[in-house]
């Protein structure tokens, strides 16, 4: 019979410390092939990103909001991340067509979205049918502006306030 002294490792008794037992010695075993295990495993690098174009699918026709504001980021993207960023236009449906395309894409971080209050809000309100939810199809990443609307009338009208415009509004 072997002594279980050989797995103290020669160290002298620990006071309060329990020699290995015999029903630790397959606990100790079991630990130290899962340690050599561990300390011998292939490493697995991750893929740099980004190692090829980026595209940012703006779901309008350029000019818009969303165009000009990716197309302001696209040139710094390109800059931080060594490589070329792309504004892709896909306007038609009211911005529909180009959520549609946003949506069908794998989700590899190589191919963007920009959203804004009309196509992701108004939309799916006005229309019965819509191939997209914007609650759930989509993952918001970071906010790009924020925008601010106003009313105006022409200095030509009666109206100095809202309650004004709303007053004949109401009754004519």
């Amino acid at each position: 019979m072997i002594s279980l002294s050989v797995f103290r490792f020669g160290f002298a008794p620990i006071r309060g410390v329990k020699p290995l037992g015999l029903l630790n010695v397959p606990r100790f075993l079991a630990l130290m092939v899962w340690f050599a295990m561990v300390m011998v495993h292939g490493r697995v690098d991750a893929q740099p990103y980004p190692n090829r174009p980026i595209k940012i699918i703006v779901p309008a026709a350029a000019g818009d909001s969303c165009d000009v504001l990716s197309r302001l980021i696209a040139p710094k993207l390109t800059e931080r991340l060594g490589q070329s960023v792309v504004i892709e236009n896909k306007a038609g449906a009211g911005g529909q067509l180009g959520l549609v395309l946003i949506k069908q894409v794998p989700p590899d971080g190589y191919t963007l979205g920009c959203g804004q209050g009309g196509n992701m809000v108004i939309v799916p309100l006005a229309f019965a049918k819509v191939a997209y939810n914007s609650r759930t199809d989509f993952t918001p990443i970071s906010m790009m502006a924020s925008n601010f609307l106003g009313l105006a009338v022409s200095t030509k009208s009666p109206f100095n306030d809202v309650k004004g415009l709303i007053d004949f509004a109401k009754a004519n």
